[in-house]
């Protein structure tokens, strides 16, 4: 297990009370593996994913690499830790300055990690060409792409440094069936190549269930149900997994 959390907590205030919106969270993650964090909007799942990015500081708890504590404050730790984890958000516009092009994007973490600009152009063209872009796409803007598009250039960043981790926050979920497919097909296609693991943040149980090797289940700031996916598909035992597999059953109804 290359990540582990140990008791990670976060607490916030909402009218005078104070609530979790992440409570003792513990799980590892293996190199290579998959893994599905679901529940429902407001289950803690964003929560977790920025204080695994020490993006949202945590209250208590401990993010471990290789099994030493990272310390979100040290810019050495923080420089070591973010060559090996990548965040791709579910807005990927956020990952792109509006004023500059995709290409000087996603050259940026190259030419912070070592390369030099010449190797920095030519690895942008195979990455572009890996996440299934023209090369012309270098020149364009993030808001001259579509939505499957702008998430593939989000993605040629994120990999671009060859990241151990992969946080994948609901990066589906404005898409549509067929643009999602692709982009998990695309991300499986890099996991197979470079035995990245992916966290697979989603509310949707069924795209989860196609995809992951093993399911982290939360509601209320609590992981509820972990376990392999044909496990927890064939027996939920917790009422919130219940609810997502009803919600997932209803959808291919309609």
């Amino acid at each position: 297990m290359f990540l582990r959390v140990s008791n990670l907590c976060k607490y916030y205030q909402k009218d005078g009370h104070s609530f979790a919106a992440a409570d003792r969270i513990n799980f590892s993650l293996a190199a290579g593996e998959i893994v599905g964090l679901l529940g429902i909007s407001g289950s803690g799942k964003s929560t977790l994913a920025r204080l695994l990015t020490g993006l949202t500081p945590a209250d208590s708890g401990t993010v471990l690499l290789d099994e030493r504590p990272v310390n979100f404050f040290s810019q050495s730790d923080r420089r070591n830790y973010y060559r090996q984890i990548q965040y791709i958000f579910q807005e990927p516009a956020s990952a792109f300055h509006p004023s500059h092009t995709i290409g000087s994007a996603i050259m940026e973490p190259l030419l912070h990690n070592g390369y030099n600009k010449a190797q920095a152009k030519t690895e942008l063209t195979h990455l572009l060409q890996q996440t299934g872009l023209d090369t012309a796409y270098a020149d364009r803007f993030i808001y001259q792409l579509s939505g499957g598009e702008a998430q593939r250039a989000a993605i040629a960043r994120a990999i671009s440094i060859r990241p151990r981790l992969l946080i994948c926050d609901e990066i589906t979920s404005a898409l549509d069936t067929l643009t999602q497919r692709q982009i998990l097909n695309l991300l499986l296609h890099l996991q197979q190549q470079y035995q990245t693991t992916i966290l697979f943040i989603t509310h949707d149980i069924a795209l989860a269930a196609g995809f992951c090797h093993r399911l982290l289940v939360m509601s209320q700031g609590s992981i509820v149900e972990e376990g392999l996916c044909s496990d927890i598909l064939q027996n939920p035992h917790h009422h919130s997994t219940r609810q997502l597999l009803q919600a997932a059953h209803e959808l291919t109804f309609i």
